[in-house]
């Protein structure tokens, strides 16, 4: 009760049941005396209307918050929904997840997990991995909401290539390239790891009656077969951590040599 005299008001507070459905309500009140004496119900209609509250995608700001997700690229990892959405009235098993994204895979209510699959990892203009987004839409049956999961993407153990320049030597000549400078490699963790214990191979060449190939402490040894043919060779190259492995393709161009006549 707040005041005092012909002024004094009840206040009520209502608390709905989680199960309550969203809509209008009316509410139907009796009051009772110190003597036990009750008064006739006062019914008033329509008298408050109990909306359903919108699912929400968390933030840093947000109570229950679990933080940003670390995932793997070039994976499929499955990414628990518990701390990164929530409905204050709909479990979790409930809720409808989706996204147009096409890193985003699918959304299980048994497990309340979504599965996502990050093709890159992306960078800021100093080199340093940065966060990426998924939208999505949350809904609960009845309304729906959307927001931006945030990720964190770190490299999957496997060996990576950078681009290597297309190279090149005279008929009849030959040519050696260091591959280990063009390598990466990380553990499970993403944490790099040294470029030189991985092992490499020559799994193709593209002409093999133009060159030979072949690789000796990470060096790529290319060699013309005669000394009269010329043209365009791709040699592709594995690199091989015992576990994981990826490939690149190397382009070399012999070039004909111009045979001068003699003056007569």
């Amino acid at each position: 009760m707040v005041g005092t005299g012909g002024n004094s008001r009840y206040i009520h507070t209502i608390t709905p049941p989680m199960s309550a459905q969203s809509g209008s309500y009316d509410i139907r009140m009796q009051w009772t005396d110190s003597g036990g004496q009750t008064s006739e119900w006062e019914i008033t209609e329509n008298a408050f209307e109990l909306r359903n509250a919108l699912p929400r995608i968390l933030g840093p700001g947000d109570d229950g918050y679990a933080g940003i997700p670390t995932v793997k690229v070039d994976t499929v990892e499955a990414v628990s929904i518990v701390g990164l959405v929530s409905d204050a009235e709909t479990s979790y098993s409930e809720l409808i997840i989706d996204s147009n994204a096409h890193q985003f895979i699918s959304y299980d209510p048994q497990t309340l997990e979504i599965s996502v699959r990050f093709d890159e990892i992306s960078y800021d203009s100093i080199g340093n991995s940065i966060s990426q987004g998924i939208f999505i839409t949350v809904g609960d049956g009845e309304d729906v909401n959307s927001g931006t999961l945030m990720f964190n993407v770190i490299e999957n153990g496997q060996p990576r290539w950078s681009g290597i320049p297309t190279q090149g030597f005279d008929e009849g000549g030959s040519s050696s390239l260091v591959l280990t400078e063009f390598l990466t490699d990380t553990d499970d963790n993403g944490n790099s790891v040294p470029a030189n214990t991985l092992s490499l191979s020559v799994v193709s060449i593209s002409d093999e009656s133009l060159v030979s190939a072949e690789i000796y402490d990470q060096t790529l040894n290319v060699a013309a077969l005669d000394d009269d043919s010329f043209g365009t060779v791709e040699i592709t190259v594995r690199a091989s951590d015992g576990v994981k492995e990826s490939d690149t393709v190397i382009i070399f161009h012999i070039t004909m040599l111009t045979m001068l006549q003699p003056l007569i």
